[in-house]
C-alpha cells in the first residue's frame, strides 16, 4: 500500500518571466514532467501536455493571485529562483513560507546578494542550466527518500513503536508515544475484538490530534463487522468516507488478530485491512501530531462488554516539514 503508486507529487515553480528564464525554466520542466505534476506561475505542466494545455485553459478566468496562491497550496514542493529578487518570486515565496511548504531556493547571483530578509534561509546558487537541474533533483531525491519509507526501509530517528495492550470500556483512549508530534506517517496495528456489545463496535485511531484532545483529529477506524471508515472531528464532513471490499490476505494474522495499515500524507488518507480499503484525499491539514487510539461501544446497555487487544503498533514520520 503506497500513496506514490496513487498519486504524483506536485511542484509549483516561482520565477522571473523574462526569456532568459523562460528558457532555462523550459529545461528543467521538460526534465521533471515526467516523475512531477509542473506548475510554472500561471501554467500547468505535466508529461501528457496536452492535459496541462486544457488545466491551464480551464482556469484561464481566474485573478492571477488566486491561480497562484492555489498553487502553491496544493504543491507538494515549492521551488523559488530569486535571481534578481523578482517582486512576484518574493510574494509567492512568502505565501509558500507561510504556508511551510517545503522550499527550495536557487539563484544564478551571488548568495551574498539575496535580500536581507531571507538571508537566513538556504539558498544553493547556480552558474547554468546543468548545476540548477542537479541542484534541484538532489533536493527531491531527499524528499523523495522521506516519503518513501516504509517498514522494511525507514529512518531510525524516524520510527516509533508499541508493544500494545487492552481497551475496554472503562478505559477507552489510550496515547501512543511519540518522540515529537507526527503530522504525516505511515503506521500499522494488529488488533482482535474480544468482546463486544454489538457488531458496530469499532477501534478507532485518532490522527494529528490536540495534545490534550482527540479533537480536533482524523479518526480511522474499523468495527467488528469489519467497516473501515474515516471521519474529521469536531464533524467537518456531513458523513464518514467508508472503505471499499478487498482481499488482503496479508493482513489477516493466524492467531486472529487483523492488521491495519494506513498512510497519511498532507490531504490524502489510505488506509486498509484484510477486507477493506479506504482512499480519501479530503483530509483536514490541521499542523497537529497526536496519535490516541479509542475503543467505542455501540449498544450503551452492554458497552461494559467491550475488550479489544492491540499488539505491533508502528509508526514512520513521513515529514519532510516541522509541524506547527
Amino acid at each position: 500500500m503506497d500513496l506514490f503508486s496513487k498519486t504524483k507529487r506536485s511542484l509549483f515553480i516561482a520565477r522571473p518571466w523574462d526569456t532568459s528564464m523562460a528558457e532555462i525554466y523550459k529545461q528543467v520542466n521538460t526534465t521533471l514532467a515526467m516523475d512531477w505534476d509542473i506548475q510554472d506561475g500561471p501554467r500547468t505542466i505535466k508529461e501528457d501536455q496536452s492535459q496541462g494545455d486544457r488545466e491551464t485553459f480551464i482556469s484561464r478566468n481566474k485573478q492571477l493571485y488566486e491561480m497562484v496562491v492555489s498553487g502553491i497550496q496544493k504543491s507538494d514542493v515549492f521551488i523559488a529562483d530569486v535571481t534578481n529578487a523578482n517582486a512576484n518570486v518574493m510574494i509567492e515565496l512568502g505565501v509558500a513560507i507561510q504556508l511551510n511548504k517545503n522550499v527550495i531556493i536557487v539563484t544564478g547571483q551571488d548568495i551574498n546578494r539575496l535580500p536581507f530578509d531571507i538571508q537566513g534561509f538556504k539558498a544553493d546558487k547556480y552558474n547554468k542550466v546543468e548545476e540548477l537541474i542537479s541542484t534541484i533533483k538532489s533536493q527531491l531525491s531527499i524528499y523523495l527518500e522521506i516519503k518513501k519509507q516504509n517498514f522494511d526501509k525507514y529512518f531510525p530517528e524516524n520510527y516509533t513503536s508499541t508493544k500494545g495492550g487492552n481497551l475496554t470500556a472503562n478505559n477507552a483512549i489510550t496515547p501512543i508515544k511519540l518522540s515529537k508530534p507526527i503530522k504525516n506517517l505511515r503506521l500499522r496495528i494488529e488488533y482482535k475484538f474480544i468482546k463486544v456489545s454489538d457488531n458496530q463496535d469499532w477501534l478507532g485511531i485518532h490522527l494529528r490530534a490536540s495534545p490534550v484532545s482527540v479533537q480536533p483529529s482524523e479518526l480511522v477506524y474499523v468495527r467488528k463487522n469489519g467497516n473501515l471508515e474515516v471521519v474529521t472531528l469536531p464533524i467537518g464532513r456531513p458523513a464518514p468516507v467508508p472503505g471499499e471490499d478487498i482481499e488482503n490476505n496479508e493482513n489477516r494474522m493466524s492467531d486472529g488478530f487483523t492488521r491495519l495499515e494506513l498512510i497519511l500524507d498532507g490531504n490524502k488518507l489510505l488506509a486498509a485491512t484484510s477486507t477493506k480499503e479506504l482512499s480519501d484525499d479530503s483530509i483536514q491539514l490541521e499542523s497537529l501530531g497526536n496519535i490516541y487510539l479509542q475503543a467505542n461501544g455501540h449498544n450503551q446497555e452492554k458497552r461494559d462488554n467491550l475488550s479489544i487487544e492491540f499488539r505491533n503498533v508502528e509508526v514512520i514520520s513521513l515529514d519532510t516539514i516541522s509541524p506547527t
